[in-house]
């Protein structure tokens, strides 16, 4: 098994714990909505006006928080998948392995030499670093984005500057 096979292993292995943690959270959400409800129906018949709007306000925060547990744990699958993507690279680039993909030694020898002008053009001869990903700090990546000058970068993630930076 190559090391780039070991790791999609992983990141499957990843996607299902992450999965299984998702259902499990929105399964608990579902029965404290049921509890909620059934104990606001309850007092429906003392006080119907107040109980309405406390239960309309408990299903609007459980889908405010089913939707920011979605985005969440996409962003750390997106995450997970670029930093196995990145140790994969770098095992076959320290095992000596080129991507095999149907190019010859050469072609990829070029590729390298054409992506390393195109980051000399993008970045200042200061930037040292890698191409961005999960693992650079927020930081890291607020600089970045205010290097590329990217509009709103301010108030962003930085699972959200990591998207910016890399759609420039």
């Amino acid at each position: 098994m190559t090391v780039q096979q070991n790791l999609e292993d992983q990141i499957d292995e990843v996607q299902k714990g992450y999965r299984k943690l998702v259902d499990e959270i929105e399964e608990q959400l579902r029965d404290m909505e049921k509890q909620l409800s059934d104990a606001l129906h309850s007092m429906q018949e003392q006080i119907p006006d107040d109980a309405a709007q406390m239960l309309q306000r408990v299903r609007d925060m459980s889908q405010s928080m089913r939707k920011r547990l979605a985005s969440a744990s996409e962003q750390a699958l997106d995450a997970t998948k670029e930093a196995v993507e990145a140790l994969g690279d770098a095992a076959d680039r320290l095992t000596g392995r080129a991507e095999d993909k149907g190019k010859t030694k050469k072609a990829v020898a070029k590729k390298k030499t054409v992506t390393k002008k195109k980051t000399a053009a993008k970045k200042p001869a200061a930037k040292t670093r890698s191409t961005p990903s999960a693992s650079w700090k927020k930081a890291e990546l607020y600089e970045e984005a205010t290097r590329l000058d990217i509009a709103g970068r301010s108030g962003m993630t930085k699972g959200q500057l990591l998207e910016a930076i890399k759609g420039t």
